[in-house]
């Protein structure tokens, strides 16, 4: 980080309360020189960077820490990176924005995702984790009640899978089975917090004839 680019950690006595407290300068001006984005996408750019730099400041590791929001709304693609080292860069891919449009996270990616990769500098360990894109801005997509929200369809979605596959295994139901389960899960949680479970199917063929198929093979230890 430059000079004038600070990052303060606080903590309150006698409460388990703790964070951190950014301010970029000099390495946003430097981020931000040769691109003219719109005001609204270069503050959610600069949202971005700033949680990147957040999220790495928390973490012992060496590598770079990515927090990428891509969808199919005017702003396709946007990423924000931190290094080990706090060195920050980011970019936006988008297109034309309509006059007086929506600053929503939401409303600007579209329907999408929020992804954050952790990779090593020699590139031998990478952690990565996505959701679905939600909420009115970076920190709401981060925030807790959308992590929770994504904890509850994954536990009823685990609990309505009635077998072991892969990640996914039960003690009390320890046999994969093709017949009933070779089935994508499709879960989706309405606004009144109730969980309605669907299904897609899953295709054994390719779109082309350029690779090879493979039929399903349990997994053997």
């Amino acid at each position: 980080m430059h000079d004038r680019d600070t990052l303060h950690r606080f903590l309150f006595e006698r409460y388990p309360i703790r964070g951190h407290i950014v301010h970029l300068d000099a390495a946003w001006r430097a981020l931000i020189e040769h691109r003219r984005y719109p005001e609204v996408i270069r503050d959610t750019l600069g949202e971005a960077v700033v949680a990147s730099l957040l999220l790495a400041a928390t973490i012992k590791f060496q590598g770079v820490l990515s927090l990428q929001l891509q969808g199919n709304g005017p702003v396709h693609l946007m990423l924000a990176q931190c290094t080990s080292g706090l060195g920050v860069r980011g970019l936006a891919r988008h297109r034309e924005l309509s006059a007086g449009g929506s600053s929503r996270i939401s409303d600007l990616v579209g329907e999408g995702n929020l992804t954050v990769t952790l990779e090593t500098d020699d590139g031998a360990q990478r952690y990565q984790g996505i959701v679905p894109l939600q909420g009115s801005s970076v920190a709401e997509a981060l925030e807790l009640e959308n992590l929770l929200e994504q904890a509850v369809v994954a536990l009823h979605s685990a609990e309505n899978r009635t077998e072991s596959r892969g990640a996914h295994a039960r003690e009390d139901f320890p046999q994969r089975d093709d017949q009933n389960w070779l089935r994508h899960t499709v879960v989706r949680l309405d606004g009144e917090r109730a969980v309605e479970i669907g299904y897609r199917p899953v295709h054994l063929f390719t779109l082309s004839n350029e690779v090879q198929t493979f039929p399903p093979k349990a997994r053997v230890y």
